[in-house]
């Protein structure tokens, strides 16, 4: 699952640290890995979640979609995949300032300019997909 929401104030630091910790241990025990990634700039929140699909929906809707530090959650993608795209990650978090991988990619408007509601499924995909190997890279060199 990839969802998307806003927060409903700036977070700082310390609520970032809050839904990672959270985060680890209650994906820990129902066998969830994912990455989540902010956007700084636009109060934005798209989050990739892997597992057995009734622990994934039990999880957002049990829990994520009740969160109120975020509004306007919305599913982007939803499918039974093959593999995790993030199989030993319980949960990794990608904050995006400026610069980056925003402006070494040109998948669309959203990526330049956070435009949530113009996202498509198989965009979201490719980009979680995208912040990934980011991911990877930066821990590889």
């Amino acid at each position: 699952m990839i969802y998307t929401s806003v927060a409903v104030r700036e977070m700082r630091s310390e609520d970032l640290d809050d839904i990672l910790a959270v985060s680890l241990s209650r994906n820990a025990a129902m066998n969830i890995t994912g990455l989540l990634v902010h956007y700084t700039e636009t109060s934005e929140f798209m989050q990739l979640l892997e597992g057995a699909r009734d622990d994934v929906l039990a999880l957002f809707h049990g829990s994520i979609a009740k969160d109120p530090r975020h509004r306007s959650v919305e599913i982007f993608h939803l499918e039974d995949g093959a593999e995790r795209l993030c199989p030993d990650w319980r949960m990794s978090f990608c904050l995006e300032r400026h610069g980056g991988l925003k402006e070494r990619t040109g998948l669309s408007g959203f990526v330049r300019h956070g435009e949530l509601s113009d996202m498509r499924a198989g965009f979201a995909r490719r980009l979680m997909i995208a912040y990934r190997e980011e991911i990877m890279r930066r821990d590889t060199v």
